[in-house]
Formats: structure tokens, sequence, C-alpha cells
């Protein structure tokens, strides 16, 4: 297997991640996106999902601007459903202003 089906393999492997950081508990969800290695955090307990570059104001993002690979839409639409189904009362994303309330963020993640 060549390296970098080997990092593809053993990424898409990685579903779900559970750690304690701070007495905090966190769950890094594998959703590939802008990368094929991209996570979200989820807080649970505070019902907010961090997803940094993974969504942007026009849907899907699968063209590099630096001229890389084309990203799949398949992975991204797969992904937008992993974080819709977590049902987040926050998400807070690296390119947009943080969306708060349940009903916000799934009208955000199905526009």
């Amino acid at each position: 297997m060549l390296p970098e089906q080997l990092s593809r393999t053993l990424i898409r492997r990685m579903l779900h991640l559970f750690c304690l950081f701070a007495g905090v508990k966190l769950e890094l969800l594998h959703v590939p996106c802008e990368t094929l290695d991209h996570l979200a955090v989820w807080i649970p307990e505070k019902k907010t999902v961090y997803g940094a570059d993974f969504v942007y104001s026009s849907f899907p993002n699968v063209f590099t601007f630096r001229g890389g690979s084309r990203r799949s839409s398949y992975d991204w639409y797969k992904s937008v459903d992993r974080l819709r189904y977590l049902h987040t009362d926050l998400f807070l994303g690296g390119h947009l202003s943080p969306i708060e309330g349940a009903q916000n963020v799934e009208t955000y993640l199905t526009y």
C-alpha cells in the first residue's frame, strides 16, 4: 500500500475519539471536508461544536484556492450530516460568526 493510501485508510477509520481536557469532556469527530484528516470538536455538556474550516458562506467548498487536489463533495455532505445529528446549540466556525440556537444551526447546515 502506498503511503497516501495508507494514511487515507487510517484516517477513514478514525471516526470518534473521546478525551478529557481541563475537566471538560471533548469528542473529536472525523469530518473530512477541508482536508481528509479534518476534525470537529464536540462539547456535549455545552451542546457546542467547533467546526473550524468546515463550512463557509457558500456550499460545498470542494475547490481549493491554492491549486490542491479537489475535495470530495460526498465526504463533505456526509460530514455535514454527522454534525447536524448532534443538534448543537452553538456552532463555532473558523470563517464565520458563531451561530447560536439549535434551529439556526440546523438552518445554516441545511441551507
